[in-house]
C-alpha cells in the first residue's frame, strides 16, 4: 500500500486553476520524506527476511548441536562401559597369568628335579638329557614330552604313559641295549 501511495504522490502534480504549477518547498520536503520512508520500509522488509533466515539457520544449528551432544553423551557412556570392562578384565588377567605361570614353573621344576634325582641315584645312566622347552626334553636321540600327574612325572610313549622311573629302568634300557647290539650310538 505504501508503495502505491508513494507512486501516486509522485505522479500527481499539483494544478492551480487547471495549469501545472511548481511544487512548493513544503511539497518537495514531503516527497523526500515519503521516499525516505518507502526506502526504510523496503530496508525493514529486507532486514526482517534476513532475520528470519538467520533464525532458521540458528534453529538448524541448535538441532545439530543437540544431536551431536546426544551422540557425544552416548559415546561417553559407551566409553565408560568399555573402560570399566577393560579394568575388570585387567584385574582378572594378572592373577590368572601369574597363577598359571607359577603352576608351569612348579611343574617344570618338578620334572627337572625328578630327572636330576634319577641321574643322581643311578650313576650308570649316562644318556644325555636336554631340555628343549617347557615339558619337552630330548633324551638321547628321542624328543619327548614329559608331564606331571599329581606327584608323578610321566612320559608319553606310543599310546600310553610310563612313569619317568619305568621309562628309564625298562623301556630306555631295552632301547639302549638294542642300539649297542646293532652298533649304533646315542648322543
Amino acid at each position: 500500500e505504501l508503495d502505491r501511495s508513494v507512486c501516486d504522490l509522485h505522479n500527481v502534480t499539483p494544478r492551480l486553476n487547471g495549469a501545472a504549477c511548481r511544487p512548493s518547498a513544503l511539497q518537495t520536503q514531503f516527497m523526500h520524506e515519503v521516499d525516505a520512508r518507502a526506502a526504510n520500509h523496503h530496508t525493514c522488509q529486507e532486514l526482517n527476511r534476513l532475520i528470519e533466515d538467520r533464525r532458521t539457520t540458528i534453529s538448524h544449528l541448535q538441532d545439530r548441536i543437540l544431536s551431536t551432544q546426544y551422540r557425544a553423551s552416548k559415546l561417553q557412556e559407551t566409553s565408560a562401559v568399555i573402560a570399566d570392562a577393560i579394568m575388570a578384565l585387567q584385574g582378572r588377567l594378572p592373577t590368572v597369568s601369574l597363577k598359571s605361570g607359577k603352576e608351569c614353573a612348579l611343574r617344570a621344576d618338578q620334572i627337572d628335579r625328578a630327572i636330576l634325582e634319577y641321574m643322581d641315584t643311578h650313576p650308570e645312566f649316562t644318556i644325555s638329557v636336554k631340555k628343549c622347552g617347557p615339558g619337552v626334553y630330548t633324551i638321547g636321540n628321542k624328543r619327548m614330552r614329559l608331564t606331571t600327574r599329581g606327584e608323578l612325572t610321566v612320559v608319553r610313549i606310543g599310546g600310553g604313559y610310563y612313569t619317568l622311573e619305568e621309562y628309564f629302568d625298562g623301556y630306555w634300557k631295552s632301547d639302549w641295549q638294542a642300539h649297542q647290539t646293532i652298533g649304533g650310538s646315542l648322543a
